[in-house]
This record gives structure tokens, sequence and C-alpha cells, in this order.
């Protein structure tokens, strides 16, 4: 458990320089709390204990097999049972209720979204038990890790031929296959369908602006004010006017502000640390609007200069990301010399 603690944490300073940031801006802003999925809330009791006996689920029935082992064996102790609860306590907090996710829809299951992409949780806990267990069940019985390892070489080839029938045959739910590739159209692209990946299928997808509702900006935003981003409009109070952006390096400019403007909406989505400047390079007051968009009182300015400054908390996560890797790659040269001095005593 200790080093199950210590990867955590080290894996969330390698990562500090997106982690971080993006839970401080998903926190700043009203981004959607998308893709709306059932998964988000969890489900009842009774379909986590079918999921956990779930034939396809290999991990969940190697843990209840080898566990009946190491009863029979008399050796089922005090670690097993705390990897094994820790197990079912985090299926539980990822697929049931009895984790209030309603009560953190924002602030948690929104940065989360479908609590299945963090199964790692219950299987980093769940493979921990079984490699404990195949170990101590090897010195009664020596047939134990052939035997084991037999079986997941064969359940690991079915998965790549699964994986090999989705990628060449058209698959509708993962349920029904058939025998040909359907290429993307109108009717089935947004649907759960897998498609052969092809230059030609991508384009596809790529000339639908419309697939790209479920993202990351304010509630209804892309699907109510499309034109807004695909043809940069912005609004001076209640105008919308085109042509009236620029970019110059990585500055976002907003030209041509029209007289007595009170407010002016940017085609920009709001991010917390975006400032806006006049020409003369007096700050301007930015902050988000009902519609999510980075919004600026012009004060008379002309033009507008906007721009990006790190906040101190993506400042602070860069100087983590950094003296994590830094402090990892010392660890793996001092590692690397050790062995091989060590290496070098040994053949004198």
């Amino acid at each position: 458990m200790n080093q199950l603690l210590r990867s955590v944490l080290l894996t969330l300073g390698l990562s500090a320089a997106f982690v971080f940031p993006f839970i401080e801006q998903r926190l700043a802003n009203n981004w959607a709390n998308l893709p709306n999925n059932p998964d988000l809330f969890g489900a009842n009791f009774s379909t986590v204990l079918m999921r956990i006996f779930n034939l396809s689920d290999v991990l969940s029935l190697l843990i209840i097999g080898l566990t009946a082992l190491l009863i029979f064996y008399k050796k089922f102790n005090y670690v097993y049972k705390i990897l094994g609860l820790s197990y079912i306590v985090a299926l539980l907090f990822l697929y049931s209720n009895l984790f209030p996710w309603y009560l953190f829809n924002r602030e948690l299951s929104g940065a989360l979204q479908m609590t299945y992409r963090w199964h790692f949780m219950p299987t980093i806990l769940g493979s921990l038990f079984v490699a404990f267990a195949v170990t101590d069940l090897m010195k009664i019985k020596q047939k134990m890790l052939p035997i084991v390892s037999v079986m997941l070489i064969y359940l690991s080839f079915n998965g790549m031929m699964l994986n090999t029938v989705a990628k060449n045959c058209h698959v509708d739910g993962f349920n029904n296959a058939t025998n040909h590739i359907v290429a993307p159209n109108k009717d089935n692209l947004k649907t759960d369908s897998l498609f052969g990946v092809t230059n030609d299928n991508i384009q596809v997808m790529l000339d639908r602006p419309s697939l790209a509702l479920d993202d990351y900006r304010a509630q209804g935003q892309e699907r109510n004010a499309k034109r807004i981003y695909s043809d940069s409009l912005v609004q001076f109070d209640k105008q919308i006017l085109p042509n009236r952006t620029m970019v110059k390096g990585q500055d976002f400019y907003i030209i041509g502000v029209p007289r007595n403007t009170r407010s002016v909406q940017t085609p920009i989505t709001y991010l917390k640390g975006f400032a806006a400047f006049d020409t003369q390079g007096k700050r301007l007051k930015a902050y988000k609007n009902k519609g999510g968009f980075l919004s600026v009182n012009p004060s008379g300015a002309k033009t507008i200069r906007l721009t990006y400054h790190k906040t101190s908390v993506h400042q602070i996560s860069l100087i983590i990301f950094i003296i994590t890797w830094l402090a990892l790659g010392r660890y793996w040269l001092i590692y690397f010399i050790k062995g091989m001095f060590y290496t070098s005593r040994l053949k004198h």
C-alpha cells in the first residue's frame, strides 16, 4: 500500500503540468458536465454485483478463484483481506451510488467524466492481489504459475482477436458484426459504431463540425453559437460583427471597437488567466459572461489585445512537474550506475 501511495504521488507529480491547471479551469468556469453518461452518477448495487461476477471480467474471476484456493490452503491473511476489500470498495466508488456523485457533479465527476476511465484504481489493487496470491500458492503448488500464465495468454489472445474484428468489420455497439467495412455517413456517425481507420473515413468526420457538441465549452455554447467560433464573430453590446479579429504571435486582437461600447464578447471560451489591454498597455477588465465567453469592458479603447498569463497554480504545477521528472531521472541514473558497479563486482 505504501508503494501504491508513492506511485499515485509520483504520477500526480509527473502529470502536474496538466492535471492541476485543468482542475483549476474546471472549477473557474461553467463548462458543461459532458459527456452526460449514466456511469457518471453510478449504478445500483445489483449492477455492481453483476459486474464483479461477470464472466467477461477476468480479474474479478481470478480474485474469486484465488480467494477460494487461499482459504482452502489457509493462506488468506490480513494482506489479502485489505486488498480484496479495497478492490470491492474501489468498484463501488466508481460504479455505484454509494458514493454521492450527484453532490460532486460539477467539481469532481465533471472532470472524471465517465467513471470507468478510472478503472485503473481497482485494476491495480486486483493485480496486486493476484500477484501475491500466485506467489504464495506457488510455494504449495509449483504448477500454479504456468496454469495462470497460460490462461491469461489465452484471454489476451481473445482480446486481440476482438480488437481485430472491430477494426476490420463494422461493429454496432459491440453486439452485431457484419463481414464488411461500413463507411461513416450522416446516419451512423453519431452512433457508438466503430469504423475502419482510413484517411477517407477520418475526413468524413472532420467535415462534420456538428460532431463537436460534446466538448468542454459552456453548456449549449457550441450548439447555440457555432457561427461565433467558425466565423470568429465579435459581439459589441448587442451587435455582432465579422472581420474584427486579428492574431499576432501569441496575442489575439479585437479591432475597430465602436464608440461608446460597454461590453465586448470575444469568440474565445473563457479561461482563468486571460488578460486584456488597450494600445497604451492599460489593463482592461476581462470576465466570463453568461454564455461562457471571454468578455471585456473596453473603457473607450478602439483596439483590445488579449493574452494569456499562466496562473499561480499553473506556474507551481510546472515547477512540480519539472522537479519530479528531474528527481525521477536522477533516481534512474543512480540505479543504473549502481547496477553497473554491482555487475562489475559479480564478474570480479
